[in-house]
């Protein structure tokens, strides 16, 4: 019975490790991907940001600088305006910065 009680302990323990070593390897991949997923959220289509600078000089890609709503993220269908005078442009996809920057791509002039 000794022998029969030594390979069942070490079954268990056997059992219990890779348990544990399971876990373990899940958890930082779990961990990443919630973090990922929360980094760079992105912007809603139709969002329009208004800009004190605005540079079309290579559109159909198209620049802003002084932006607002400051957004972190991809952007997809969305509007640049000036603050005061001049066009505005609606762009299929771009970029925003964070820092009041927004670069727009396959954009046309709307106004």
């Amino acid at each position: 019975m000794t022998t029969t009680r030594r390979a069942c302990a070490k079954a268990v323990l056997a059992l219990a490790a890779g348990s544990v070593a399971a876990l373990l390897a899940a958890a930082p991949a779990a961990a990443t991907a919630h973090a990922a997923g929360r980094s760079a959220p992105t912007v809603r289509a139709g969002e329009v940001f208004t800009c004190a600078y605005i540079d079309d000089k290579k559109l159909p890609d198209v620049y802003g600088r002084g932006c607002t709503p400051q957004k972190v993220g991809p952007l997809s269908d969305f509007t640049i305006r000036p603050a005061l005078v001049g066009s505005a442009y609606h762009c299929r996809t771009g970029w925003a910065d964070g820092l009041e920057v927004v670069n727009g791509s396959d954009c046309q002039k709307i106004a």
